[in-house]
């Protein structure tokens, strides 16, 4: 454990989007951040997932898996995220689907490997990152704490 204090910048997931994640790379960098985070959830949502392995590699950005992560690498079925509503699992399997599709089993593979958590450790504190997964309710229920709808209608069809 080291005694001089480090300052870290820690990030959300980037979701497919490289250039929001080169951007917290800069912005960190430029702060003064010896030490980077990812909280996992690489893709999703933005088109260019394989785009975000070079950032996280070059830049010695430590992760941690998120759910999408781990069903990425397993090629899960859907990402595993719950959601109550059909209109927004219909989208969140549209989105998956595409990150299943467009992501390199090498850069997968890549995922599989990131552990489900983390420690980090300073003179001043510990902190703890871990994937939502692992708080997940053990009940047939799915996540304990889940979110209205922000849907904004009818699920789109599914492209052909």
């Amino acid at each position: 454990m080291s005694t001089e204090p480090v300052r870290i910048g820690v990030c959300g997931g980037p979701y497919g989007n490289p250039y929001a994640l080169q951007a917290f790379v800069d912005d960190a960098r430029a702060r003064g951040c010896g030490q980077l985070f990812c909280l996992g959830d690489l893709g999703g949502f933005g088109a260019e997932v394989d785009a975000l392995w070079p950032i996280l590699t070059g830049n010695d950005v430590t992760c941690v898996a998120g759910n999408y992560d781990v069903a990425i690498s397993r090629a899960d079925p859907d990402c595993g995220c719950g959601y109550r509503d059909p209109r927004d699992n219909a989208y969140a399997q549209l989105t998956y689907d595409h990150t299943l599709a467009h992501t390199s089993r090498t850069f997968a593979a890549w995922m599989g490997q990131l552990p489900t958590e983390r420690r980090y450790s300073s003179a001043a504190s510990t902190c703890t990152w871990c994937t939502a997964r692992r708080w997940r309710s053990t009940t047939s229920g799915g996540s304990r704490y889940r979110l209205p709808s922000t849907a904004p209608g009818p699920p789109p069809a599914a492209p052909r």
